[in-house]
């Protein structure tokens, strides 16, 4: 009736309770071997994740058959404009205090993926320098530390990539299948991994890839950035040009490179509020941050803006946090501040809408296997992100456009 745009995102992790008494062995198994127990009842905390195994045959086929029902029951209603099929996509591996998943059902699949990958068991001994009689005996290492073995490798790149990737390949497909509009379908991620080329797989799985954006939430980087002065406080300045470098330049520009060419740019989640704390109320945005944030999005490429979150939020970690108003009001300045440049941003749809930054010259070149690679040192894990990171800064503080390019991109 009021002629509003709907984004509707799906958390598919927030599994109701009937599915895990009906599939018990759909529980995410830890590197410890124990299954996690957590069951979550609302998105919050920690939206739901890390969710049930869905490389359990029972939980994909309930979880693709819900996605289908919401999708044919919501999709006749013309003002979806878009569908998300995983909000921040990932496990959040600090949510369950080790990595996931361990369980046979994704170790069967990480098995045949390494069949495809070295042929037969004489191939992948050969690569990995090990004696395995038999595929039942290959396991990635249960190390509680890095150590650089060639079974963390291609175990990480498989999670990351295979795993993942499998997931939403599947829920874009049935939405696709089931949406009578055929309306874009994409997912986004907390933030890109710098050194990474995750994105470009999460990427090709749908239409395109966004991102969250909460710029006020890590602004220094403890290597290059953290320049204190005399009396041991930062310098506002520069903090903030950290914040809008690391925040959104950088993130946008990675996410940009990873898409296909001329694909819209998502800040699918935006900072509205406080920097959330718990109890206690952190950094609250002015209407200079919003405006400062919402324009450098801009020059970065980003064609749409979504806030996280309108209302004021009440409950757990994110209590006083996110919200454009308050508990105090109906009206904040930043909320103000938003849709003044908002309604001045939709006159002109055709250029800030539409992607139109054109390909750069020259690219930094970005190979997952490196990463992984780097990754799985015991120390220095961390260099790779930051010499990516480096030159990009050095290329963008001397005014020179750079994308980013993945060597599975090169022909």
């Amino acid at each position: 009736k009021l002629e509003m745009g709907i984004y509707l995102g799906l958390t598919m992790e927030q599994a109701p309770s009937w599915l895990w008494r009906k599939h018990p062995s759909a529980r995410m198994v830890g590197k410890n071997g124990l299954p996690i127990a957590y069951e979550a009842q609302s998105t919050l905390p920690a939206d739901g994740k890390p969710g049930p195994c869905y490389d359990h045959d029972g939980a994909m086929s309930e979880h693709l058959r819900f996605i289908k029902k919401a999708v044919t029951t919501l999709g006749k209603y013309e003002n979806i404009v878009v569908w998300n099929t995983w909000q921040e996509i990932g496990y959040w591996d600090w949510i369950t205090g080790q990595s996931v998943c361990y369980c046979e059902n994704t170790l069967k699949h990480f098995r045949r993926w390494l069949k495809e990958k070295y042929g037969d068991l004489d191939g992948l001994n050969k690569a990995w320098h090990t004696r395995h009689a038999d595929w039942d005996y290959v396991q990635p290492d249960r190390l509680a530390i890095a150590a650089c073995l060639p079974q963390d490798i291609d175990w990480k790149y498989f999670l990351e990539h295979i795993q993942i990737g499998r997931i939403l390949e599947l829920r874009t497909k049935t939405i696709k299948e089931a949406d009578p509009f055929g309306r874009p379908v994409f997912a986004h991620k907390a933030s890109s991994t710098i050194g990474s080329g995750a994105d470009w797989t999460y990427a090709r799985t749908q239409d395109f890839l966004g991102s969250s954006c909460y710029p006020a939430w890590g602004t220094l980087h403890g290597w290059d950035d953290k320049v204190p002065t005399e009396d041991g406080r930062y310098d506002k300045h520069q903090a903030l040009l950290a914040e809008l470098y690391n925040s959104i330049v950088l993130r946008y520009d990675y996410i940009r490179s990873a898409n296909r060419r001329g694909a819209p740019i998502w800040a699918s989640e935006f900072q509205g509020g406080p920097v959330s704390t718990g109890f206690h109320l952190g950094r609250v945005p002015t209407a200079h941050d919003i405006r400062r944030w919402m324009l450098i999005s801009l020059a970065a490429g980003v064609t749409a803006i979504s806030y996280w979150v309108t209302r004021a939020e009440i409950m757990a970690g994110e209590m006083n946090g996110f919200g454009l108003i308050d508990s105090e009001g109906e009206n904040t300045e930043r909320l103000m501040e938003a849709g003044r440049i908002g309604r001045a941003l939709n006159q002109y749809p055709d250029l800030f809408g539409q992607p139109t930054l054109v390909e750069a010259e020259a690219a930094i070149l970005v190979n997952d296997w490196n990463y992984q690679l780097c990754t799985s040192l015991s120390q220095g894990g961390e260099n790779l992100g930051y010499s990516t990171r480096g030159w990009h800064r050095l290329l963008w503080e001397s005014d020179i456009p750079i994308d980013f390019l993945e060597a599975s991109e090169l022909d």
